[in-house]
């Protein structure tokens, strides 16, 4: 069976594929096998790549995690929200605003992993009940600095062989990327 081959579990498999029913599966149908490894990497270095990869996978996983595109950095990327819940309660995190913040883009993103983790598997998250929360209170993640990810990642190369007006251009941008809208 396909949880034994690729080390995962059934319900696993049942959570990512909501519209399929094992017993009507077909040759060449469409299934999403979650892993049994974490979707959010610790440990490593971060970049926009990473970040493309993450939320694309937390979105396979956990269907009921809604990922979109809700605007375009200054240097043309995706800006992604995240969104679990369906409450009346609105809450609104945000990760990376600027390129020396981006430790809080892998911790916002581990924080919705573990949060959609405990709404599949029906546990606590905080001593809270994880699904009980979703159904009181919508919680929207934005990772706001693909282009802060980059500075931080190329700046240091960029820096040191720029010119100075290439080093204040360096800068303007920077500058120009609080704005997320």
């Amino acid at each position: 069976n396909l949880a034994k081959r690729y080390h995962t579990s059934l319900r696993a498999i049942e959570i990512a594929n909501p519209n399929l029913h094992a017993s009507r599966l077909s040759v060449g149908s469409l299934v999403t096998v979650p892993l049994s490894f974490p979707v959010v990497p610790t440990g490593i270095p971060w970049s926009s790549d990473v970040l493309d990869c993450v939320t694309e996978g937390l979105d396979a996983r956990y269907p009921f995690l809604r990922r979109r595109i809700i605007g375009r950095s200054v240097m043309g990327k995706p800006l992604y929200a995240l969104t679990m819940g369906s409450g009346g309660r609105t809450v609104l995190y945000c990760g990376t605003h600027h390129g020396n913040e981006w430790i809080t883009t892998p911790l916002l993103l581990k924080f919705a992993e573990d949060y959609a983790e405990a709404i599949q598997a029906g546990t606590t998250l905080g001593g809270v009940d994880a699904a009980a929360l979703s159904e009181s209170v919508t919680i929207h993640m934005v990772t706001a600095g693909k282009s802060g990810l980059w500075i931080l990642i190329h700046a240091r190369r960029l820096m040191k062989s720029a010119s100075a007006m290439n080093q204040c251009q360096l800068l303007a941008i920077h500058l120009h990327m609080k704005d997320i809208s």
